[in-house]
């Protein structure tokens, strides 16, 4: 083949990438994804394997924090870290008081 024709392929820019698939009737279905940091959505690892997830984060240094109690849910879901306070149930922000 002529080294005419072969064209390298063009870089896709950022705004023609096809977007995350975003859940339409669960707006914070990201953050409740069991296996995933409901802070930064990094995978959490396994304890051993095929046995539960970790309680912490080794992306962002998250925790789960079993102190402290979702004023949305009710639950003992809550992770702590850098980027603020997120319930791992509900998916919402849990306010620092």
């Amino acid at each position: 083949m002529p080294r005419s024709s072969m064209r390298r392929p063009t870089p896709v820019g950022r705004e023609d990438e096809v977007p995350r698939h975003r859940s339409q009737s669960d707006a914070r279905a990201a953050r409740k994804t069991p296996g995933r940091c409901p802070l930064c959505g990094a995978k959490v690892g396994r304890i051993k394997p095929g046995t539960r997830h970790a309680r912490h984060c080794g992306a962002c240094g998250g925790t789960l924090n079993k102190d402290i109690t979702c004023p949305h849910c009710q639950t003992h879901r809550v992770w702590t870290g850098k980027r603020g306070r997120v319930c791992h149930g509900c998916g919402r922000t849990v306010d620092r008081r």
